[in-house]
């Protein structure tokens, strides 16, 4: 008898194994799948005012319905080849309820690779249906820890699905910096990349700094240069492009940081440095008082995130983590206050820039410890 296997999870960040895993081979034969997450990443994190929430919505994995014949026929005749991801918007109210739903989209893949085709209506149906009868959530809190009604971004996965062995990852990062070009966060000293200067290079009369971040495509084609450091001069901004070879670059920079410094007409490219993550300055404590009247689970461990500014002060606050216990959640926020500082965050071009520090806090063990990525 064929079995079918029904996942359902927390906070997606990636559908992929841990960064720096070894998938060390497979364990079982392929068996169909099911599977049910939130995206953390396309979860509104802002109330309809653009203020950032403390916690966002999320799935409740202890009530739900899924039941097996929900499976689309669409994968269960193509066993080991076909998967099909849909992607739903589920508008809940302050309580945590479902009250509409609508298709976003989704992927199909036939042998691991993407077919472009679009998901079956029947099925973004069904999956609707789902949602809306089937799963329970839990409400997102506004900043000052009321629920509020918000979205949630749903994604259900159907498949087969061969199970792997994976060997851990040295272990987390506890903590980063925010790119100014967005993801990937930085780039290290460790990952050396020799640019290739224009051929002759422009010529300038002034002398400053102008710092870049580079992409490129497989061939080493310089595909988008932005200035994020600006010089404050325009003839030395708007020759900085310009100054690096279009083409003849290493492959596949994605946002790679680099300083122009010209000095009496000589060019010289600076390689990044390594990046300063955030460390706190102020010390907290959990303490039995911030939960006073709250009921504990046998396992109250909050995950928290904390953004730090450039200026080395506290500028928000999210449960990444969430016990879905809004007593313990609020006061997980509540730990580092305004008042809290932490050293200046700074970047690639030793630069001030945003950070984040992740903590979890054991509200029965009254414990706080540095969390990682």
């Amino acid at each position: 008898m064929t079995r079918l296997i029904i996942f359902i999870s927390g906070m997606l960040a990636s559908l992929a194994a841990p960064l720096g895993a070894q998938e060390a081979g497979p364990s079982e034969a392929p068996v169909p799948f099911m599977q049910a997450f939130s995206s953390r990443d396309r979860t509104p994190s802002t109330d309809a005012e653009g203020r950032r929430l403390l916690r966002r919505a999320g799935l409740d994995a202890a009530r739900r319905e899924i039941p097996a014949e929900v499976f689309p026929s669409t994968v269960a005749v193509a066993p080991n080849s076909r998967v099909e991801r849909v992607q739903v918007i589920v508008s809940l109210d302050p309580a945590g309820t479902a009250t509409a739903c609508r298709a976003d989209g989704g992927e199909i893949y036939v042998d691991r690779r993407r077919t472009g085709e679009p998901v079956p209506a029947q099925t973004a149906a069904q999956v609707c249906a789902l949602a809306m009868a089937g799963f329970g959530y839990h409400p997102a809190l506004g900043h000052a820890g009321q629920p509020v009604g918000t979205d949630i971004a749903l994604l259900v996965e159907f498949g087969w699905r061969n199970y792997w062995r994976v060997v851990p990852s040295a272990g987390p990062r506890r903590s980063e910096v925010v790119s100014l070009g967005g993801w990937p966060a930085t780039y290290l000293p460790d990952e050396p990349v020799t640019l290739v200067q224009a051929d002759p290079v422009p010529v300038v009369s002034a002398d400053g700094s102008v710092g870049l971040l580079l992409t490129s495509d497989g061939e080493g084609a310089v595909t988008t240069c932005q200035i994020v450091q600006p010089s404050g001069k325009a003839e030395l901004d708007a020759a900085a492009c310009g100054a690096i070879a279009p083409s003849g670059q290493k492959a596949y920079l994605l946002g790679y940081p680099v300083m122009l410094e010209w000095r009496g007409n000589t060019l010289r490219l600076v390689a990044p440095v390594e990046v300063e993550p955030p460390l706190a300055r102020s010390r907290a404590t959990p303490e039995a008082a911030m939960i006073a009247g709250a009921q504990l689970p046998e396992n109250a461990v909050v995950r928290f995130e904390l953004t730090v500014s450039p200026e080395g002060r506290l500028a928000g606050c999210e449960v990444i983590g969430p016990s879905y216990v809004d007593a313990l959640d609020i006061a997980a926020c509540r730990l580092f206050g305004p008042d809290a500082r932490f050293t200046v965050p700074r970047g690639n071009f030793a630069e001030p820039v945003s950070g984040r520090m992740r903590y979890r806090v054991d509200w029965n063990r009254l414990t706080l410890v540095a969390d990682g990525w």
